[in-house]
């Protein structure tokens, strides 16, 4: 199978200590997931991961909860924030980042496709971009992907 075949993780609220953290560094999380390649309980460079998708208290009150799991099972299937590619606001790191397609203003995965949903009062779905980025990374059912990425050696 593929690597996601055994993929697992675990759905939970975040801890009080998480909420302290995120409000002391001024970060207003949603929920927050991680990508396929953090091990489990894995300590990189002094940052403690976890393969859990944790919901934050502003979940409880925001206006579009389905959209925001939509968008962190994107990161835990391995995409990143569409938005990096015009409004890199984060200062995300792009230097290991495969782009799949062209950059999707449309897309689950930015920020401002999901604000202007909101404002408007829409749900926020997969764009078409999204759909075609899925099946070029993991394929379609009895179809193989169009893309093998190779695992680091170790």
């Amino acid at each position: 199978g593929t690597a996601l075949s055994t993929l697992s993780f675990v759905v939970r609220w975040a801890s009080a200590g998480e909420e302290a953290s995120a409000r002391e560094k001024n970060l207003s999380y949603i929920a927050k997931s991680f990508f396929p390649r953090q091990v489990a309980k894995a300590m990189i460079n002094g940052t403690k991961y976890e393969r859990a998708l944790r919901l934050y208290s502003l979940f409880q009150t925001f206006p579009q909860p389905r959209a925001a799991l939509r968008h962190e099972l994107g990161h835990i299937l391995g995409f990143r924030h569409e938005h990096i590619w015009w409004n890199n606001f984060g200062n995300e790191n792009t230097n290991a980042t495969l782009l799949l397609t062209d950059p999707d203003k449309e897309s689950i995965m930015s920020y401002d496709k999901l604000t202007e949903d909101v404002a408007n009062g829409l749900e926020t779905f997969l764009s078409p971009s999204d759909i075609i980025g899925a099946r070029i990374m993991y394929g379609l059912p009895g179809i193989k992907p169009m893309l093998v990425l190779i695992p680091p050696s170790s």
